[in-house]
């Protein structure tokens, strides 16, 4: 909002408390009706002393902000106008180069890095952007540990769990991600990471976009790498050290960041498994005829008993919730809850 020419000399003595309280109260709807706004005020009155020196030195180059206004006076207060502008211009020069100076020195000239961890809780999942720019998003029960900064070589996170990462373009430092056995190498491309390390043992790593290598330990032990192309879905066994290939399913495999799990013809292993990630379950099937089959179907924001509840009526299987093996810790497994699969 532009504000009239007589007002900005009544703010020139509102900032040196000049004003009567009528008319105090007038010009505190134009700077804030708190206390705030007029210790504001009042410091920008305070910064006319560090401008005139600073623009003795001609360090503070203010002409081309008041060059508009010059325009536009006419009257004899021409140069009480002026004054007050150009400390108006000092109030926000002076945090722009604090930021700007803050920005410089974090980037390019602090040496210590700080590792930083997001956690998603159960039925959780969250979205945030990396130093460098690159998207994550993390599915349920999953951590990814990162620096604070992103320094010269390599741009390294570590995951645990399931993530879908939009990594931003750097020809000079690679993105890598470490995860369980696996590592994960990129320039700039969009792929989604499962590495849950208390489930099945196996990294699924599918490719949507750009390029990747993959890197792990065969069943010899020695160092492999694989270049993944778009539509590839690699899993590795990290009991066997086997990787097998398959056509990624974008939506299935992606669902969950939108709150969905969703099924096409899924096999029952993995429709337990996605399930079991979403709400930190360890299903154990009892009956080796149901992985035969496979499942259609989509869960939004379901509570566990409404999922298990649909699969009872539409494929006439019973979940036991009060398992009770062996071992103190019996009705868990993996740091999961344990539900056998009738």
């Amino acid at each position: 909002m532009e504000i009239p020419e007589e007002k900005i000399i009544r703010l020139a003595d509102y900032a040196r408390n000049r004003l009567d309280p009528v008319v105090e109260s007038e010009m505190s709807k134009i700077v804030g009706n708190d206390e705030t706004g007029r210790r504001l005020a009042r410091e920008a009155a305070r910064l006319e002393l560090v401008v005139s020196a600073v623009h003795a030195q001609d360090s503070l180059n203010a002409g081309a902000a008041l060059a508009q206004v010059r325009s536009r006076i006419k009257s004899s207060r021409r140069a009480k106008r002026l004054n007050f502008l150009r400390t108006a211009a000092a109030a926000c020069f002076v945090p722009l180069l604090l930021i700007t100076g803050f920005y410089v020195w974090n980037t390019h000239f602090r040496d210590d890095v700080n590792p930083i961890t997001i956690t998603t809780s159960t039925g959780v999942t969250s979205q945030f952007i990396l130093p460098d720019g690159s998207k994550v998003w993390m599915n349920s029960n999953s951590s990814l540990t990162y620096p604070d900064k992103f320094k010269k070589g390599n741009r390294t996170v570590s995951l645990e769990g399931e993530a879908y990462f939009e990594v931003s373009k750097d020809s000079r430092r690679k993105f890598v991600v470490n995860a369980s056995d696996v590592q994960i190498e990129v320039y700039g491309t969009r792929f989604n990471v499962d590495a849950y390390s208390n489930a099945d043992g196996k990294v699924r790593t599918s490719l949507y976009q750009g390029s990747i290598a993959l890197k792990f330990k065969d069943s010899s032990g020695d160092m492999r790498c694989i270049t993944v192309r778009p539509g590839q879905k690699y899993i590795y066994d990290s009991a066997l050290g086997k990787m097998s290939c398959s056509e990624s399913d974008a939506p299935v495999e992606t669902s969950w960041k939108e709150g969905r799990i969703l099924f096409d013809s899924t096999p029952l292993a993995e429709v337990l498994r996605m399930i079991g990630n979403r709400y930190n379950i360890e299903f154990i099937v009892k009956d080796s005829s149901l992985l035969r089959k496979r499942y259609t179907g989509c869960f939004t924001n379901q509570r566990l008993e409404v999922v298990l509840a649909h699969f009872e009526k539409s494929a006439g299987m019973h979940f036991d919730l009060d398992y009770m093996g062996s071992g103190d810790d019996s009705s868990t497994l993996n740091g999961r809850q344990v539900i056998v699969v009738h």
